[in-house]
């Protein structure tokens, strides 16, 4: 139980990275086009 928590959060880091850097690409995109 403990190890596979562990292994979610190694790999949900990533992702959470990944997320707000798109949700950041979109909010740039979005400024740009209406801007």
């Amino acid at each position: 139980m403990i190890a596979s928590n562990i292994v979610r959060y190694v790999i949900g880091i990533p992702n959470n990275i990944t997320k707000t850097k798109f949700k950041t690409i979109e909010f740039i995109g979005g400024i740009k086009l209406y801007g």
